[in-house]
């Protein structure tokens, strides 16, 4: 029954996470409605400048009270009203699991965050901070759950206007699992509009 409850918990939290990134992408689309943006074209591909966008990342991170290597996965996504961007977003961090005895320790972060971007032609910058709730396993058999901290720095190099490879440097900071790390992140952006036409 309390696995259960667990379960139950874990998945109200994503489904909380996919309603508020819904509904900020919609808020964020009805506000570029109002004040149209301005575009730039390459090789005839219209883009519309400061869009969302969204990132996939794996890297490496120390546990800040035990100094062990922990590998963390991430899914995030970035939405902005006006000038202002907020991030919705996932990170799974384990130990050991590049060594044959895994302990099974993990920290799971489901993160909300605020934060401001800088984007040119070639690359974007951002960074992020706010609260987060987490939960895991220590020592292989004890569970936790909290509130903690997250904060990160992120830069991408864009290979086309719309899609790019960076890195984010971050941390988590909660009583259980800290982390600090590094991250290797693709970036995909909304912001194509299509083929410019010939008039």
């Amino acid at each position: 029954m309390v696995h259960f409850s667990r379960f139950q918990l874990k998945h109200r939290l994503l489904l909380l996470l996919v309603i508020s990134c819904v509904y900020l992408r919609g808020y964020a689309q009805e506000n570029n409605a109002k004040n149209p943006k301005e575009e730039i074209t390459i090789k005839k591909d219209r883009f519309l400048k400061k869009t969302n966008w969204i990132t996939l990342g794996w890297g490496y991170a120390q546990k800040l009270n035990s100094f062990e290597a922990c590998f963390p996965g991430s899914l995030n996504a970035y939405f902005h009203v006006k000038q202002v961007y907020f991030n919705a977003g996932i990170m799974r961090s384990k130990l050991d699991v590049l060594v044959a005895k895994y302990s099974g320790d993990f920290l799971t972060d489901i993160h909300g965050t605020v934060g401001f971007r800088t984007e040119t032609r070639k690359n974007n910058f951002s960074y992020f901070a706010g609260p987060s709730y987490v939960h895991g396993l220590l020592d292989s058999s004890t569970t936790y759950k909290g509130i903690g901290a997250y904060a990160e720095i992120q830069y991408i190099q864009k290979i086309y206007y719309d899609i790019g490879i960076g890195s984010s440097v971050f941390i988590n900071y909660n009583r259980f699992f800290p982390v600090l790390g590094i991250r290797l992140d693709i970036y995909f952006s909304n912001a194509f509009r299509g083929r410019k036409t010939d008039e």
